[in-house]
């Protein structure tokens, strides 16, 4: 097939391939920049929006930067400018019309058209294509203008003639309408004759043999020959799974209005479709289902608002045809089907919720069903994805088809490793009923009973655990291999873990047998139980010195702080807890970082014990390999909510968690500490009601302005040290923090009185020399003391403002726009003069 573009007279006969006037798409690409060098004419889309998104200079250098795409010789920019140029051209589709965008920039439709010979074109550049190609096809009447088939450009003296089997018979329009025919250029001449699938007429026989032809261009074959069952599967380059991704990509573009349904059924794009559901790529494959389920849902649209939903066999011929692909997929022996088809429902059901899923389930629901009568049963997490994708849809009739039966069944059927995510995910639902709940919490529970019955020698207090059946199946799985073992044992806790965060969690909790088993597991893990049976004692053996369980405890035991739990049980918990925090073992030191964050929790919520051990000053350096930024969140909360250790001295809890911070190489942690400053600086400021020692005795309508005292102590302390250190900072996250403390700080001392400057102080001297070393790099000199004077000059003379402006642009301010983007995509293959990349 040969494409022209519709500038310029060229000589051309029908029926001979050769290039556009005998230049090559390179040479014609070079042309193009200089042709479209003037101001392209204004297409009358909204003021302001075209000029920001295609203006002179992109149009100017796109026809150069399409003959690079389409030469394989070229080595053409990395996957993320394609991606970019991609996301340029969305944005351009959203304010404007993709037709008008084609028809203004002959070389688009010319690339889009050298593609369909795939040996000519990277596959990435041919991805990317395939892409772009479903981005224009979104709007419709792009669409169909890429459905017309080969076109000629013919000059005749009648003004202007459509000849198209789609249009019926031939429309002859005078010499003022020729403008309104698809794809005409006005530049090219002003008698100008169009004719679309031409075929054995005798009309178009005689303008054919009458009148000369400038120029022959076919489009028509471009959605056929990329996106038909006969294109795409054909490339050589199909074996490449970028390509078959952007396949998928770009029919997910398309697929947006009716014309594309007809396309799809027409096509046999449906049948790849299904194929590569099975592709060896995750990727591949799992765009290929979700493709389905937007066409299927695409599909179903249409029907006025009311009307009754239709069966199954009478729906659009696209939805049929993805139903019985799915129920015979149900049916199939094959696992791999099975899940294919379980992902697709399990999408729809998650995604649509109209009506006509109920027809679907309705369908859908026996074979479904069938599916639990196989032995093994395949696809079990998928089959449960479905049940729960199924069972939070808003538009169906539980109680009617049968779904609280369906889980209740699968619960009972279900190993305890498999049971544990339905049986959570049951527990999540809004609308679930009481049995059934009742029934998940005890499958969640069963593992723990089992740890409980196995190491407690007397009966424990009764709770909701007692009624967890001591399944003999559970039983079974907790020692039938470590991995195994393990493997139940943290689902369960996570799972847990997970539950009591919800607003729905089970009521009533049962804490003390949750403590009471969280401690038994990590007892079991450091080797420190006392088993009273023979399942107890291959539990230790099992769980002894195993990290990954006793992270897992650590983190549920650390959840169950929120709740209150008696006293021996507390000491128990923080016994075994430092036990852990003192361990001195060739183990990873993530349990030490677990038992820490547990610790803090427990700290936090609750009244501490006798525990010197946990005192504020010795969390503050517990070394390296610890969670430092844990510990400064929490002694912020400590700050912010006047915990007992901080208000008996806080000006010495902020100076000695400062001076640490300041050294500490973690970004995130000097951002903490610049947090943990701003609220000191808050109370003792902005809200002197609150947990502040410096306020007490004051009347309580005070003044805007800090107290001298307050001064006079906030100098003493290394706050403002610290905060102008960060503010040069190398990591930008710590100079804004900095910057807003500071400003902050400026903004509540502005009326305190005295007016000397910088200069006027005595000690501005030393402090300047201070601040100009600093501003060289030599960053390790201190300020020394400061009178409050000299620090309020400082503030002052500081352009917070500016360098806050500065800190909020990023890096690529600078150069960050699609002429930047088409530059250096040009530049990085020479066809620009300044080779001035700018790394957008």
């Amino acid at each position: 097939m040969v494409w022209g573009g519709a500038c310029g007279c060229v000589d051309r006969t029908l029926g001979r391939g050769r290039t556009w006037g005998g230049r090559s798409l390179g040479q014609r690409g070079a042309e193009f920049a200089e042709a479209r060098a003037e101001p392209v004419a204004d297409t009358g889309t909204s003021a302001g929006t075209a000029a920001l998104i295609m203006d002179p200079e992109c149009s100017r250098l796109l026809p150069a930067l399409c003959a690079v795409l389409a030469d394989n010789r070229q080595l053409v920019a990395d996957d993320t400018c394609l991606e970019k140029l991609l996301d340029w051209f969305k944005t351009v589709t959203e304010t404007e019309s993709s037709l008008q965008l084609l028809q203004d920039h002959p070389c688009l439709m010319e690339l889009l058209s050298h593609v369909l010979k795939p040996q000519d074109v990277s596959p990435r550049v041919l991805s990317f294509a395939l892409r772009l190609v479903g981005i224009f096809a979104a709007q419709e009447d792009c669409f169909q203008y890429l459905q017309v088939s080969l076109c000629l450009l013919c000059a005749c003296p009648l003004g202007a003639v459509i000849f198209s089997s789609r249009l019926g018979p031939p429309q002859y329009l005078g010499l003022g309408d020729w403008a309104t025919v698809p794809g005409f250029q006005p530049q090219c001449h002003p008698t100008l004759l169009l004719l679309g699938n031409t075929r054995d007429d005798d009309d178009c026989l005689s303008v054919l043999t009458s009148c000369p032809i400038l120029a022959v261009f076919g489009q028509g074959e471009l959605l056929l020959g990329l996106f038909g069952e006969t294109g795409a599967l054909s490339w050589a380059a199909w074996s490449v799974p970028s390509v078959r991704s952007g396949w998928i990509q770009g029919l997910c573009f398309l697929v947006r209005h009716p014309s594309a349904l007809h396309f799809l059924a027409d096509s046999g794009a449906v049948d790849t479709i299904f194929s590569l559901q099975g592709d060896p790529s995750l990727f591949v494959a799992s765009a290929a289902s979700q493709l389905l389920v937007h066409i299927l849902a695409l599909a179903m649209q249409g029907g006025a608002s009311g009307s009754p939903i239709p069966e199954a066999a009478a729906w659009p011929v696209c939805a049929q045809k993805i139903v019985n692909h799915v129920e015979e997929s149900l049916h199939s022996k094959a696992t791999p089907q099975v899940t294919q088809a379980l992902n697709v429902l399990t999408t729809t059901f998650g995604r649509c919720h109209s009506p006509w899923t109920g027809v679907l389930w309705g369908r859908l629901s026996s074979p479904v069903a069938c599916l639990f009568e196989r032995d093994p049963i395949p696809a079990v997490h998928s089959l449960m994805d479905l049940l729960l994708s199924v069972a939070r849809s808003p538009v169906l009739n539980f109680s009617a088809c049968g779904l609280w039966e369906m889980l209740a069944q699968t619960l009972s059927r279900l190993s305890p490793t498999q049971a544990g995510p339905l049986a959570l995910g049951t527990l999540k639902l809004q609308h679930c009923p009481q049995e059934l709940r009742t029934q998940a919490f005890s499958v969640l529970l069963q593992p723990l009973a089992c740890i409980l019955k196995a190491t407690t020698q007397a009966p424990g207090p009764p709770g909701l655990l007692d009624g967890a059946t001591d399944s003999l199946l559970t039983v079974d799985t907790l020692l039938s291999s470590k991995s195994t073992c393990v493997g139940l044992l943290c689902q369960t806790l996570a799972h847990l873990e997970e539950l009591q965060m919800l607003p729905q969690y089970p009521s009533p909790w049962p804490q003390v047998p949750l403590l009471g088993a969280a401690v038994t597991i990590l007892r079991l893990c450091d080797g420190s139980a006392d088993p009273c049976s023979s399942v107890g004692g291959r539990l230790c053996g099992t769980l002894g010195g195993c990290v990954r369980v006793q992270r897992a405890a650590l983190d549920f035991l650390g959840t169950l702080s929120q709740r209150m739990g008696p006293l021996e049980l507390v000491l128990e918990v923080f016994a075994v807890l430092l036990k852990t925090l003192r361990a001195q073992s060739p183990a990873p030191r993530y349990s030490p970082e677990k038992a820490f964050q547990a610790t803090l929790r427990w700290l936090q919520i609750h009244t501490r014990p006798h525990c010197s051990d946990l005192s504020p000053d010795a969390l503050l350096f517990l070394g390296e390999g610890f969670p430092r930024r844990a510990v400064l969140r929490v002694f912020t909360e400590w700050l912010r909510d006047g915990h007992a250790d901080v208000v008996q001295d806080t000006e010495w809890f902020v100076a000695t968690v400062l001076q640490a911070v300041s050294r500490d190489l973690d970004w995130e942690v000097r951002v903490q500490g610049l947090e943990l400053a701003q609220v000191f600086l808050t109370q003792a400021m902005g809200q002197p009601s609150l947990h502040c020692p410096y306020t007490v005795g004051l009347p309580e309508a005070t003044s805007p302005s800090p107290h001298p005292e307050f001064l006079r102590t906030l100098c003493r302390l290394p706050l403002f040290e610290f905060a102008f250190c960060a503010l040069l900072d190398c990591d930008r996250p710590v100079a804004q923090k900095a910057c807003d403390l500071l400003l902050f700080l400026r903004d509540k001392t502005s009326s305190c009185s005295g007016t000397q400057e910088a200069g006027d102080n005595p000690n501005s001297a030393s402090v300047e020399a201070v601040l100009q070393r600093w501003r060289e790099g030599e960053q390790g000199q201190p300020l020394g003391d400061l009178e409050p004077e000299a620090m309020l000059a400082i503030l002052r003379s500081l352009d917070l403002e500016g360098l806050q402006d500065k800190l909020a642009k990023s890096s690529d301010h600078v150069e960050k726009s699609p002429q930047s983007l088409l530059q250096d995509m040009l530049a990085t293959v020479g066809i620009l003069e300044e080779n001035e990349a700018d790394c957008y």
